[in-house]
This record gives C-alpha cells, structure tokens and sequence, in this order.
C-alpha cells in the first residue's frame, strides 16, 4: 500500500511540474539517439543539462533536452594524411612528339 502511495505521489509530483515531459536516462539516451558513455561524457564536463531531482531518479526536461542538441557542432571527419596532387609529366623528349 504504501508503494502505491509513493508512486501516487511520484505522478502528481511529475504531472505538476510537468510544463515539460521529463524522461529517464534510458528516455535521454533514446530521445538523443547518443551512446550512454558519450552523455555521461559529456555529464562529467558539465556540459549536459542538469537532472530535475525525483522520487524514482534523476530526470530531464525534453525542452532542454532539445536545446542543448541545438548548442551541439556538427562532426566532422579529420583528414587521414595529405592529398597528393598529380601533375602530367611533359615530355622532353622532341623526337616522340
């Protein structure tokens, strides 16, 4: 009885707060279509939106969510060495020309 009051609460706590829907890591993880280990990366630089603290965890806001994909930089490949350039080789050789 008493779980169910507590997850009784949980919901109105959420619903009230709810001017966002707030998602759970496995939401976050889902929602970003990121790996774990690149959130928590980014989590312990302090760069990743802070968590909403709840009853049953840590949650996060999807508007937020979605504004800090915004501030994110598109990856780009690096170069794997120099391109090389090939010029035509003029003959000097007059008699084949």
């Amino acid at each position: 009885m008493s779980k169910a009051v507590e997850l009784l609460r949980e919901i109105r706590d959420l619903l009230s707060m709810q001017a966002s829907p707030l998602l759970d890591k496995r939401g976050v993880v889902k929602f970003l279509c990121m790996g774990k280990t690149s959130i928590e990366r980014a989590e312990a630089e302090g760069r990743f939106p802070k968590a909403v603290a709840t009853p049953g965890g840590p949650r996060w806001r999807r508007e937020e969510l979605i504004q800090w994909v915004k501030t994110l930089k598109p990856r780009r490949r690096k170069p794997r060495g120099r391109r090389r350039i090939v010029l035509p080789v003029e003959s000097t050789d007059a008699s084949r020309t």
